[in-house]
């Protein structure tokens, strides 16, 4: 099995072409995905926001002020926020999660603008879990996921959108065994985001 970090490699090309206006997303690679539909894209916020970290027992809390959500990373997981994105990933790189605010007004339209984005970089794309709603502490959301491939190693992927103040997108890579290892973190992950 290829090293982890091709993972993270190959996902932030993902997230340039998020932050370039052509996608977005993150959330569990375990969770869920859609096969690409739409080529139409949704644009990212390129705004820089007001960002604010506190550290708890249980990880550190970031809040983003332009998305209007807040969560708690895991300890010893690392952040890298840039403007209206960023990238969350696990000590050994093994579980790779983007964090990115669509400029869309509405759910259905950031679901709708994300489809094409991820056949980009995730070749032969299986919907293992199809699109379903959700409630994420009081938010509306909708979570999709599936598995494919990225330079010849197999991937665990999902995208879920919460409606916040704006739509907040998560998407996550994964291969099997990082998914398996990071399941508790990232299920507590899930859990700590609220809306600011």
């Amino acid at each position: 099995m290829r090293k982890p970090h091709t993972l993270l490699s190959v996902s932030l090309l993902l997230l340039l072409a998020v932050a370039c206006g052509k996608g977005a997303g993150t959330a569990p690679a375990n969770a869920n995905a859609t096969k690409p539909t739409n080529s139409n894209a949704a644009p990212v916020s390129n705004t820089n926001t007001t960002a604010a970290r506190t550290s708890s027992d249980e990880g550190e809390l970031f809040t983003h002020q332009e998305g209007g959500v807040s969560f708690v990373i895991p300890k010893g997981w690392k952040f890298e926020p840039e403007g209206d994105q960023g990238v969350i990933t696990a000590p050994d790189e093994a579980l790779a999660i983007f964090v990115i605010v669509s400029e869309e007004s509405s759910l259905e339209a950031t679901v709708k603008a994300i489809d094409d984005e991820v056949s980009k970089v995730i070749k032969n794309a299986k919907i293992t879990n199809e699109a379903r709603e959700q409630e994420v502490n009081g938010m509306p959301g909708v979570t999709v996921g599936g598995t494919g491939n990225i330079d010849g190693e197999d991937v665990e992927w999902s995208v879920d959108i919460i409606q916040a103040k704006k739509p907040v997108l998560f998407l996550s890579v994964a291969n099997e065994e990082g998914n398996k290892k990071h399941f508790e973190d990232f299920k507590k992950f899930a859990q700590s985001i609220k809306k600011v």
